[in-house]
């Protein structure tokens, strides 16, 4: 997983537009740990939090941790790593092994945990659980393996303990700005 200051630097001297074609893949930004054992498949005591799909960015960063969580000290993006240039495929792996495109270094994280479809006639991305130990789950429900979830920016992902907030290019540009 990668600081923020890099991406941070370019958000500052370019504009969205330029931003989004330099980064065209979303992220996923650690917000979260979970604490204690994980229990009920992956879940840690008080699971992943329900969102509302309208609640703004700003809202969910000023929301106070659910219980059971703990903020991690330094947000970290974890981006897709790039093998050959900024191209778009079709999908990324996610996990914890070296061949993922989307490197996770966690115990609660499965070899191959979850992979990132895009679907390019919509614009849009899925997620989608590959039967891992510890499961996935967006805004709070758990993905069945081999099911995928339609992807929204500002989604909320916990794969394992890790807590994360799926954002598209334009909105972690709002995000790296301060303008959210």
């Amino acid at each position: 997983m990668q600081r923020l200051d890099a991406f941070r630097s370019e958000a500052l001297t370019s504009s969205v537009h330029q931003f989004a074609s330099q980064r065209p893949t979303p992220v996923l930004l650690l917000r979260y740990v979970i604490e204690g054992e994980l229990t009920h498949h992956g879940r840690g005591p008080e699971g992943t939090m329900r969102h509302s799909q309208r609640r703004t960015l700003s809202a969910r960063l000023a929301a106070p941790p659910e219980p059971g969580r703990r903020p991690v000290g330094v947000e970290r993006i974890a981006a897709v790593r790039t093998r050959s240039g900024n191209e778009l495929r079709s999908s990324y792996l996610i996990g914890r092994d070296d061949r993922c495109d989307v490197l996770l270094n966690d115990y609660t994280i499965s070899a191959e945990h979850a992979r990132m479809h895009h679907l390019p006639r919509l614009g849009r991305w899925m997620i989608e659980d590959l039967g891992s130990t510890n499961c996935t789950f967006q805004n709070g429900g758990q993905l069945p393996p081999h099911q995928r979830g339609l992807l929204t920016s500002l989604d909320e992902l916990q794969l394992g303990r890790m807590v994360f907030l799926y954002l598209e290019p334009p909105d972690l540009y709002e995000y790296l700005r301060g303008n959210y």
